[in-house]
């Protein structure tokens, strides 16, 4: 063979060799962008569930006013001030009814992400909580229950008929694109 084939040939080769090569690296690549949306839906959902808990605990330590928990509308958007009396500090006497007021607000700003800041370009921007969050908490004869839903990566069915569906008009902005977290608990309201 004449020595201008084999130079083709070796470079012929060598250009397979980098599409096989940036085709795996391509695949790589998308691997590790699906590693990195479940590891964000892991983490929405495990602080979904902590705050669920957390507006649990709070219910069970203020059962007179289990009711006044109950919230008709969604709860988001949290960004009004605090309920007064404040009730954040133990010199400050608070009636049930006012604790529940202020354990909801305190409950919004951690689903919104009040409760985390840090510093961007010389303002506090929030980095908690959770993405586009809705939630919803009946009380019907002690019997608890708290949906608590977010945005998410992947289109997922409607829940329609839950307190947090659609039907409800509790879904939020991104629609079918929602992750929904269900506690049901019951509560002796003392």
């Amino acid at each position: 063979m004449p020595l201008i084939l084999r130079r083709g040939f070796s470079l012929l080769e060598v250009m397979v060799a980098l599409s096989v090569i940036s085709v795996g690296v391509l695949g790589l690549a998308g691997l590790q962008l699906a590693a990195k949306r479940s590891g964000h839906e892991a983490m929405q959902r495990s602080t979904a569930a902590s705050l669920a808990m957390d507006i649990m605990a709070r219910m069970r330590a203020n059962p007179q006013a289990l009711h006044n928990y109950a919230s008709t509308p969604q709860l988001a958007g949290f960004s009004g001030s605090e309920p007064v009396p404040g009730c954040s500090s133990s010199s400050t006497a608070c009636t049930p009814v006012e604790l529940a007021a202020h354990d909801l607000w305190q409950w919004g700003q951690a689903l919104n992400g009040a409760t985390e800041t840090r510093m961007e370009e010389g303002r506090l921007v929030s980095v908690g909580g959770l993405l586009e969050p809705s939630a919803c908490i009946s009380v019907n004869s002690g019997r608890v229950t708290i949906a608590i839903a977010w945005a998410a990566f992947q289109e997922l069915s409607d829940p329609g008929a839950h307190p947090c569906g659609a039907a409800s008009g509790k879904y939020g902005p991104s629609g079918a694109r929602r992750q929904l977290l269900v506690l049901h608990s019951f509560v002796s309201s003392g």
